[in-house]
């Protein structure tokens, strides 16, 4: 995965600079309906047994050793990948949670300019409106979207100091439709905006944006990740999905490119469902490369982590019991 720390140190900054800003102020109840457009992101990350943060994962790896199951490494990997991708992204966000808003207006809280820790020429501002539906909202929204909630639209922005000129780094917005925390949101992130200001992007120079769409209103909880590449960029656009069920199943789904069964790359699509207990059920496709058509492969195990089934039809071969591999319904 294309790491993002690069925008999650920019706005770990907002704390440090408010200390030495001398923040201060206290919270008002409308503040902290707000606050709710700020995304939670232990609420959207992926419950894959063993690679969430902070988790002990030994007994993990011990069943991982010596397993030849690629696609199951795939999913243990993008799921580890998936969550970190959230904690670099958000925690920096999530600090306004820490700091009281420097200017209230009816419809809008703004905290800062606040002076940038390690980048002495630049300011930090972060801003969360509230609107009516369908009043002036993001370029990036599907056809599809509606809103029938309030509507907060966010953006933490960084600008040089002394000029009237911020890029919006950050861009979000949340609805409301299922109560407080609960609902439809998307979260952008620009590096581009970043180096149009001058500034390198380490690990994320070849994207343009990385937007994020959640829902938690309902289940199953839904989390999409979408990396769309900058001009000049050696890959195409590639996305992560996560889905959240009501009885704890959780799943993953996934694009990769891999020059595995021949000389050419072939594109290989994963959808991976699991059970609360970390038995799973992954079902791959395979097209492209030296493949005459798309191929499969299913592969099951157990709550150790043991493969049960696996089948490739590209080979040809199939081991093991398919009455072993758990039912599991995801993203129907």
């Amino acid at each position: 995965m294309i790491e993002t720390r690069t925008l999650s140190y920019v706005l770990a900054s907002i704390c440090v600079a408010c200390g030495v800003s001398a923040c201060g102020g206290s919270w008002s109840n409308s503040d902290l309906l707000f606050l709710q457009a700020v995304p939670d992101r232990t609420a959207l990350e992926s419950k894959l047994p063993g690679t969430r943060p902070g988790e002990d994962t030994q007994a993990l790896e011990q069943f991982l050793v010596g397993e030849s199951s690629e696609i199951r490494a795939w999913t243990v990997t993008v799921s580890e990948d998936f969550n970190r991708g959230l904690f670099d992204m958000l925690s920096g966000l999530e600090e306004v949670r820490r700091i009281p808003p420097t200017r209230r207006e009816p419809n809008r809280r703004i905290w800062g300019p606040y002076p940038h820790d390690t980048l002495p020429r630049f300011d930090l501002k972060v801003e969360i409106e509230r609107r009516a539906p369908g009043a002036g909202e993001l370029p990036y929204l599907p056809d599809s979207f509606t809103c029938e909630g309030p509507v907060f639209v966010y953006s933490a922005m960084l600008g040089p100091r002394g000029e009237d000129r911020w890029a919006r780094i950050i861009t979000g917005l949340y609805c409301a439709s299922g109560g407080i925390r609960r609902g439809e949101g998307f979260i952008a992130l620009h590096p581009d905006r970043i180096r149009a200001l001058g500034l390198p992007t380490p690990q994320t120079e070849k994207l343009a944006r990385i937007l994020v769409h959640y829902r938690t209103d309902a289940f199953p909880v839904q989390v999409d990740m979408l990396f769309t590449p900058a001009a000049g960029a050696d890959f195409e656009a590639f996305s992560y999905q996560y889905r959240e069920y009501e009885n704890g199943v959780g799943a993953m789904r996934f694009n990769a490119t891999h020059n595995i069964l021949g000389p050419e790359p072939e594109r290989w699509q994963v959808t991976s469902g699991w059970r609360p207990d970390g038995s799973g059920r992954a079902v791959t496709v395979v097209s492209g490369g030296e493949l005459a058509g798309p191929e499969q492969a299913i592969e099951c195990w157990d709550a150790r982590g043991v493969t049960t089934y696996e089948l490739k039809t590209w080979k040809g071969t199939e081991e093991g019991d398919p009455e072993s591999c758990p039912t599991l319904r995801v993203f129907e």
